[in-house]
């Protein structure tokens, strides 16, 4: 069987989607556990967004690390350029000071996602969030929403990126995401806290907020759109990815693209605002292995 596009890559995409969607379900019966070990609703909301992220963000980071150190992988990666750290000295030492920067502010952004999750829970609450055992959401359920939170958060990602952008007010937040010319896994959190606001964390609750969508929903949302952004960053289109299977996807060469070129292609899982609103960027030179 080939190993690039085969069917059995397509299968693992399939396999993360179904999954991702239907272990909720099996999960259930240890729901009532988990919410009194975390400490009730209010708990799960604030402490266990952030632990579901945490978890998430560490283990999609080990994942590319990994793959990072293998050069058999090298042929799905995008850019023609070699990793930073096999660049140049001067080069690499200066990534490598990018790569540790970047790191704290993932950390650090991760950190003030408790204080937001304080502050609106009261709100979430009178729109209709809940998180107890009684209303635990089916799959189904599940999914619509979350098809519903991408289109969302999208549109919001998409205007909120590009206005970063502007040249009056990227050089105080935004150039600092754009320090990683060269894209890689931990870029994808690694971002000014303004604009981790204002790009990640109000498009990414917008949905869940408007919907009054159950924590284990957003859960959920938290696993999917984490892993879709540190896929986006990794340097690779790698053809197992669940994120490959998206009709109109903002890939992680779009992404790539963006991070090299510095303009156009400003949207999160979806490329067609871009095309819309005529940012999008095509270059022919770079083109996935």
């Amino acid at each position: 069987m080939s190993v690039d596009g085969s069917v059995f890559h397509k299968l693992l995409a399939v396999a993360a989607w179904l999954v991702l969607f239907s272990s909720p379900y099996f999960l259930k019966p240890y729901y009532g556990t988990f919410l009194a070990w975390i400490g009730g609703e209010f708990a799960a909301n604030v402490y266990g967004n952030v632990l579901v992220a945490g978890i998430t963000l560490i283990t999609g980071n080990l994942y590319y690390y990994c793959l990072y150190r293998d050069s058999k992988y090298d042929k799905y990666r995008i850019s023609k350029k070699p990793w930073p750290w096999n660049d140049k000295p001067d080069i690499a030492a200066s990534f490598s000071s990018t790569l540790l920067n970047g790191f704290g502010l993932a950390v650090l952004n991760l950190v003030l996602t408790v204080p937001v999750g304080v502050g609106g829970y009261d709100l979430v609450k009178k729109l209709g969030y809940t998180a107890s055992e009684e209303s635990f959401p089916g799959p189904l359920t599940i999914f619509w929403q979350i098809l519903l939170f991408m289109v969302i958060e999208d549109a919001l990602f998409y205007w909120g990126h590009r206005a970063l952008h502007h040249p009056s007010i990227y050089g105080y937040i935004h150039k600092v995401h754009h320090r990683f010319t060269y894209s890689v896994s931990i870029a994808a959190t690694a971002t000014h806290p303004v604009e981790y606001f204002i790009s990640n964390i109000v498009p990414f609750v917008a949905g869940p907020t408007l919907l009054g969508a159950h924590c284990v929903t957003l859960y959920v949302w938290v696993v999917f759109r984490q892993s879709e952004t540190i896929t986006n960053h990794s340097g690779y289109a790698l053809p197992w990815s669940m994120f490959s299977l998206l009709p109109f996807q903002g890939s992680a060469t779009d992404h790539d693209l963006h991070h090299s070129k510095n303009t156009g292609n400003f949207g999160s899982l979806f490329n067609w605002w871009d095309w819309f609103c005529g940012t999008a960027l095509v270059d022919e030179g770079r083109k996935s292995k």
